[in-house]
């Protein structure tokens, strides 16, 4: 699978870590339920939930299967 992004859509989001406005918007092109990170606060403007890894192994653990 190949996700294009649109570099200045990520310099327009005037976040601290360019890294992190990159991860948010491939996560928005591909729609994900969730940015999983040690660094949560990071992704404070992100309109994607964003959990530690802890807390997403907690949220599928508790999925019915």
């Amino acid at each position: 699978m190949k996700v294009l992004i649109d570099t200045k859509v990520t310099l327009d989001l005037d976040w601290d870590d360019f890294e992190d406005s990159v991860q948010f918007v491939v996560g928005e092109g591909l729609a994900v339920d969730y940015i999983i990170t040690r660094d949560t606060q990071d992704f404070s403007s992100s309109s994607i939930p964003t959990v530690t890894p802890e807390q997403f192994i907690q949220t599928i653990a508790d999925i019915d299967m």
